[in-house]
């Protein structure tokens, strides 16, 4: 029987809801009695943003418009509402008492979530209702009433999209329910192959799981859900993993790990952090002979294009003093490819992204710096050399690149006049390059690593071991 038509709720519809309510949530006949024990007068949070969007556009631009989302895609409108893209302040970086008290009060609102739609079934009503909204507002109302930053679900819906949305929504809830029950990690992964028929792609567990913490005003951390590292490190850094063991990380390329699965880094000897934007130049930098020289007091890293949150996370937990990482502050070089899309990703290490602002300044390394590619690596001396590397914008560089300038000339952010400059010349240039660029030119790669490192002319690991002549 699938729960995604449009007909009036069919018995055997009601039964398998029942089903999956019994099953997960042991309410039965005591769901009343839940529904009064929810603590109604719970800590506030700031309100967070509510809304992410399907169009993959808009989605990867997310970050430097706020407009943009306006006729997006609502990835979980419930059954009938969309809303405009609407950014909040995200909420401080919760300690670990804190963050203990934040998991067992979204549990808490999953429980009445449940409890409130098994009420509803054996009440007989011909249509269920959920509401989404953050932890500091009472779920004690009646689910199917809006307000402020609420998304309501109801199944069935108007639409099989709907009545799909609800399903996987609640099935998404039940599992972040039992991780944070046996208080043991799930990955975004494992949710997935759950019920790989209802989720269809691991992209819809990804956009629902942020969804929900979105709504709720909590981190992702906070609903004990994971995602599988995606990024590449590389260079001076020792892991400490939360079980004692010890990862060494040299020259060979691993994998980024979440902050959440160390007990802290070492990287007494690390003067800088290279981000860069492409595995195809973070492998060259590792094969480069400068890199085999300055590899003891640098790190480097890529997140493969836009960084995943796990990415920026490690970054800002290895860049930032704090006992984690043993109080070093390192320096942080950004580069990526002279295009929009490369000041975009720079600046989502930088400040984050729009969909995901609830996460705030864990994802965030703001002191980092954009040093290539710039306007200089074109229009410098022996450019036209190169000419043949450079690429004309597309249409929808150009309309990426007005949007990001609207904003950025509201802004006061550090490094913002280099990214306007930088937008201004691609614009009136018409062009833009890739990191491939470097390779064009006689030692290009060689060159930049050896401006970095001149930055830094007292480290003894970056310049102890060179032979330079």
């Amino acid at each position: 029987m699938s729960l995604f038509n449009d007909d009036p709720m069919q018995p055997d519809s009601v039964m398998a809801l029942e089903d999956l309510l019994d099953s997960s949530s042991g309410f039965g006949d005591h769901a009343d009695d839940l529904l009064l024990d929810i603590d109604s007068d719970l800590p506030h949070f700031d309100e967070n943003l509510f809304d992410v969007h399907d169009n993959p556009e808009v989605r990867e631009n997310l970050l430097q418009s706020d407009e943009v989302g306006i006729n997006g895609i609502d990835l979980a409108q419930g059954s009938h509402r969309r809303r405009a893209f609407q950014p909040h302040s995200p909420r401080p970086p919760l300690s670990p008492s804190s963050s203990l008290l934040t998991k067992e009060l979204v549990k808490q609102r999953i429980d009445g979530i449940m409890a409130s739609l098994n009420h509803q079934i054996q009440c007989g009503k011909p249509q269920l209702n959920f509401s989404l909204r953050p932890l500091s507002h009472s779920e004690s109302e009646d689910s199917s009433i809006e307000g402020p930053g609420y998304r309501i679900f109801s199944f069935p819906g108007s639409t099989p999209e709907e009545s799909w949305r609800f399903s996987v929504t609640l099935k998404i809830l039940d599992l972040v329910r039992e991780a944070l029950r046996t208080a043991a990690a799930v990955s975004k992964r494992d949710v997935f192959y759950h019920d790989p028929a209802l989720f269809a792609t691991q992209a819809t567990i990804d956009r629902h799981v942020d969804m929900i913490a979105s709504a709720f005003g909590v981190t992702r951390a906070d609903l004990n859900v994971t995602a599988a590292a995606k990024g590449l490190i590389a260079g001076a850094l020792t892991l400490h993993h939360q079980n004692g063991a010890l990862t060494e990380i040299t020259s060979e390329a691993e994998l980024m790990l979440s902050p959440e699965e160390l007990f802290a880094v070492s990287l007494e000897t690390a003067e800088f952090i290279l981000v860069v934007e492409k595995e195809a130049t973070f492998r060259s930098i590792l094969s480069s002979n400068t890199w085999q020289h300055v590899r003891k007091g640098a790190i480097v890293m890529t997140a493969k294009g836009y960084p995943d949150l796990v990415s920026r996370q490690l970054l800002h937990a290895i860049a930032t003093p704090t006992p984690f990482n043993q109080f070093h502050d390192p320096a942080v070089y950004l580069l990526t490819d002279f295009d929009p899309d490369g000041v975009a990703i720079a600046n989502t290490y930088k400040y984050g992204s729009a969909k995901l602002a609830h996460e705030g300044a864990s994802s965030q390394t703001a002191k980092a710096h954009r040093i290539g590619l710039t306007r200089h690596h074109i229009t410098d001396d022996g450019a036209s050399k190169v000419e043949h590397a450079l690429l004309s914008l597309t249409g929808r560089d150009r309309r990426k690149a007005k949007v990001m300038l609207r904003h950025m000339l509201d802004s006061d952010k550090d490094g913002v006049e280099d990214d306007i400059a930088d937008l201004h010349a691609m614009l009136m240039l018409n062009v833009k390059a890739e990191l491939q660029l470097l390779d064009e030119r006689p030692d290009g790669l060689e060159r930049f690593l050896s401006s970095i490192v001149s930055m830094h002319d007292g480290s003894t690991a970056l310049h102890g071991g060179r032979n330079d002549g």
